[in-house]
This record gives C-alpha cells, sequence and structure tokens, in this order.
C-alpha cells in the first residue's frame, strides 16, 4: 500500500513541477516581449524623423538581438508602437507571449 500511496505522490509532485516550469516560461516570455518591445520602441523613436521603413527597420532588429519578434510597426509622426513576440515551447506547451509599448517625445500627450 505504501508503494502505491509513494508512486502517487511523486506523481502528483512531477505534475505540479511540470506546471510550475510552465508557468514560470510563459511569465519570462511575458517579461521578454514587454522588454524587448520597450526597447524596440525606443530605438525606432530615436529614428522616426528619418521615416517609418527606417524607424521600423531599426526596431525589427532591436527585438530580434532582444530575442523577440517584431510584429508590427506603427509611425504617426513622433510617435512610435511596437507590438513583438516570443515564443513559449515547454514540454506539451506551445504559445507566445506579446509586448506592446509605445515610445515619442517626452511631455507630449498622446490624443
Amino acid at each position: 500500500m505504501s508503494t502505491v500511496l509513494t508512486c502517487a505522490v511523486a506523481a502528483v509532485l512531477v505534475a505540479v513541477t511540470v506546471v510550475v516550469i510552465g508557468l514560470a516560461a510563459a511569465i519570462d516570455a511575458r517579461g521578454r516581449a514587454g522588454g524587448s518591445a520597450d526597447l524596440a520602441a525606443l530605438a525606432a523613436a530615436g529614428q522616426a524623423l528619418s521615416g517609418s521603413e527606417i524607424a521600423c527597420a531599426t526596431a525589427g532588429r532591436v527585438a530580434t538581438a532582444n530575442g523577440a519578434r517584431m510584429v508590427s510597426c506603427r509611425v504617426a509622426g513622433l510617435w512610435v508602437w511596437i507590438t513583438t513576440s516570443v515564443q513559449v515551447e515547454v514540454g506539451l506547451l506551445d504559445g507566445a507571449a506579446t509586448g506592446h509599448a509605445l515610445a515619442g517625445p517626452v511631455g507630449e500627450v498622446v490624443g
């Protein structure tokens, strides 16, 4: 009887460990996606005067350098909106975490 109970407890502990590892991976990916979106938006905002093509290309390079994929880039004047994605793969769990960021001139309010 104690062998069966020990196996059951071990199985539950393994299951809980797998779930915790999956959650930790998702939280990490969300942080990386958000951070890369922030950095990409700031880099793109620094290039906004050069045009949206150059600004978005810069954002894409920064996102890639930070382990993310740029999903979208929109430039309006000096404002830049960026969305990035980081893939999460842990065992059978597969998905993507996204990050969103906005960057523009200091002291100006987006309307």
